[in-house]
């Protein structure tokens, strides 16, 4: 014996046929063609749709009345229902998940034909060119349904993983970086007392910035670094302090399950001992920076490394970026990863912007208020 209950949806009411064990069809028709019967398997059958539809549910746990299917379309209705919410996969590779390569076209027959619509993803199935295809005539309904659920994976999943450049982001390392660029300037006869202009050398890897800004070429750049390392390792390194407000923000993070980590073109060593000394260390799960012997200091090579680190190489939509320089914003757009610009570290004017930043600080209440809402 049949029964029907219906169900009201964005995309329209439902109609859900149902027999005493299992559900028999999910169809959109205004007037039900069998008797109605409040069971334990109709409500929940209403209750699972209404939570799909609010985004709190991915997959469904009902019993399905696959009778009416051949044994060929049993096999695809059950491999499209492993097909991860919010993704989407081929006919061609819906074939290969069964081992059937070249059944592309009866794989999409078998998805035209399923009785179960929404319960069975069958609106996750799209061509290999990305068109929607059929989903019985409705496109509308199958782009629907797929915004829906990239909207509501976004919402839960969030922003769950954060990497923080050091200088000019979590501290003021004005007086180190400067005067330690001013004594390595020495050593080549170049005399520069003004110490605001030496600080576009916060932010970009160090070598890079004594070529731009000096002309030197490798070997005399190597030699500025390691004298500038001369003064900075012993005096350079503690002339710091840690912007107002910095740990409350990481506090924050952490608390609201958000996972820290620190991606800097300075060299790890150099990092660590300065989080240490201003007691932020213990917030980061990673703290990833250059080599001193040159090796990964590029910006986006440092994001690399944190991304793998961190084991989100496959997750990089869930991974927010944030610096005060155009290198760490290019570097966070170069590996996939989105970006937050902050303007009370060294940018220059409109240098953020031109980077390309998702999104821009003016301060640290702004900072946490973006990182706290994605």
């Amino acid at each position: 014996m049949l029964y029907q209950t219906s169900c009201d949806t964005p995309i329209g009411r439902l109609m859900i046929t149902y027999t005493e064990q299992a559900i028999y069809s999910l169809d959109r028709m205004d007037e039900p063609i069998y008797p109605k019967m409040d069971t334990p398997l109709a409500k929940m059958a209403q209750k699972q749709l209404a939570e799909y539809f609010a985004g709190e549910r991915r997959e469904f746990d009902l019993p399905l009345d696959q009778t009416r299917g051949t044994a060929f379309q049993r096999k695809v209705w059950k491999a499209v229902q492993q097909i991860p919410y919010g993704q989407t996969r081929s006919y061609r590779e819906v074939a290969q998940m069964l081992g059937k390569p070249k059944a592309a076209r009866p794989v999409g027959s078998a998805v035209a034909q399923t009785p179960f619509p929404i319960l069975v993803p069958c609106h996750r199935v799209i061509s290999a060119s990305g068109g929607l295809g059929g989903y019985g005539g409705r496109s509308d309904e199958k782009a629907f349904l797929l915004a829906m659920e990239k909207r509501a994976r976004r919402k839960q999943e969030g922003q769950t993983h954060i990497l923080f450049d050091l200088d000019g982001t979590l501290t003021d390392p004005k007086e180190g970086i400067t005067k330690s660029v001013q004594y390595a300037l020495a050593d080549f006869g170049i005399v520069e007392p003004d110490l605001e202009a030496l600080v576009c050398f916060i932010g970009p890897p160090l070598k890079e910035s004594l070529q731009e800004y000096y002309g030197m070429d490798d070997r005399e750049a190597e030699h500025a670094v390691e004298r500038y390392r001369e003064r900075f390792s012993e005096v350079g390194l503690y002339e710091n302090r840690a912007f107002e407000g910095v740990k409350e923000l990481l506090a924050a993070l952490r608390a609201a399950g958000k996972t820290l980590a620190v991606a800097t073109s300075k060299p790890t060593v150099f990092a660590r001992k300065i989080l240490k000394r201003y007691e932020l260390a213990s917030y980061f799960e990673e703290i990833v920076g250059s080599e001193l012997d040159g090796r990964r200091s590029r910006k986006a090579e440092v994001i690399e490394e944190a991304l793998h680190r961190l084991d989100m190489q496959d997750r990089r939509g869930q991974v927010t970026m944030v610096g005060d320089r155009r290198q760490d914003i290019e570097g966070a757009k170069a590996c996939g990863v989105k970006s937050i610009g902050v303007r009370f570290g060294y940018a220059e004017p409109g240098e953020l912007e031109n980077a390309g930043a998702d999104a821009i600080a003016e301060n640290i209440s702004e900072l946490r208020h973006l990182l706290l809402t994605r």
